[in-house]
């Protein structure tokens, strides 16, 4: 897969990023639709449902997608514009995504008047989303320069 270069450094060859985008695109498709299969067939569909839909779309495949989207700025320099407003819209959903599942299981929390991040889960969870928002903070300033 790597070829090793006159430097005995490893190089990503365009071929070897194009295969791993295929396998990395093939195994986050199935590991999406599995997890909505076990949530749709094995739970009553309700508003909870939505949250591991919507978290596991936005940390499987968007948030996946933007990160090889800007590895291959490297090696299409020809394509940056259009690879970097790719990358921002596929972190910008994620954001999205995430940030949506999170208020569902805010609002599923208030709804049932249960207690606020009290496992590692949740408090991961809600790491997770401030980092991601601080990341898209942080990507517009670098490309936008306000």
């Amino acid at each position: 897969m790597l070829k090793e270069s006159t430097a005995n450094a490893a190089v990503t060859t365009p071929q070897d990023l194009k295969r791993e985008t295929i396998i990395a695109n093939v195994a986050r498709f199935f590991a999406f639709v599995s997890t909505v299969g076990v949530i749709f067939y094995s739970f009553e569909v309700k508003w909870f449902t939505l949250h591991p839909v919507l978290m596991t779309f936005a940390f499987t495949y968007l948030i996946s997608e933007g990160i090889l989207t800007a590895r291959e700025m490297k090696s299409r320099p020809m394509d940056r514009k259009q690879l970097v407003q790719t990358h921002l819209l596929l972190q910008f959903g994620t954001l999205t995504c995430g940030g949506f599942g999170f208020l569902v299981i805010l609002s599923n929390k208030i709804y049932y008047n249960n207690l606020h991040f009290q496992t590692w889960h949740s408090l991961l969870g809600l790491a997770t989303v401030v980092i991601i928002c601080i990341e898209v903070l942080i990507g517009l300033y670098i490309q936008y320069r306000w």
